[in-house]
């Protein structure tokens, strides 16, 4: 039993070394790689996947698959900044993702941008393009948005 268990240890600990080099050689073909892979090691620092969490490194790699047009890297930087997840929190910065995602046609970004229009976080209040936004989103099947544009018109009746 004391050996199955030493054993069970010592493979788990190769395979968190072969992980963190895996991640290394990942981030290395990164640098001119795509925006997906820019993402998926940004989120890997970020939540500690495969390696020792790096919020710093995370935020770097996210922001460079958001930048080049990664949808879901500008909506976890809306999330993340909008909350303040693990990061200062800054609405002006959700906003400016959360406006590339949403010109994409990502209906959660969309809500989100939609939110911030009509409350007036990280941008001035313009309720006529929330709503707009938020009616882009229920009418794309976004569940989350149908409840908040339900909610809209509770309130306006």
């Amino acid at each position: 039993m004391y050996l199955q268990k030493t054993f069970t240890i010592l493979i788990a600990i190769i395979s968190m070394n072969a992980f963190g080099q895996d991640l290394k050689t990942k981030e290395k073909s990164a640098v001119a790689g795509t925006p997906t892979e820019q993402y998926e090691i940004g989120l890997a620092y970020f939540m500690g996947k495969e390696t020792k969490a790096d919020i710093p490194r995370g935020l770097y790699w996210m922001e460079k698959a958001a930048s080049k047009g990664h949808a879901k890297a500008q909506l976890n930087l809306t999330k993340v900044y909008m909350r303040g997840y693990k990061v200062k929190k800054n609405e002006k910065k959700a906003f400016q993702w959360a406006t590339l995602a949403a010109d994409q046609g990502i209906p959660e970004a969309q809500l989100y941008l939609g939110n911030m229009y009509i409350e007036g976080r990280g941008t001035r209040i313009n309720t006529k393009k929330g709503v707009s936004l938020i009616l882009e989103a229920k009418n794309q099947g976004y569940a989350k948005a149908n409840d908040k544009w339900e909610e809209i018109n509770l309130q306006g009746a």
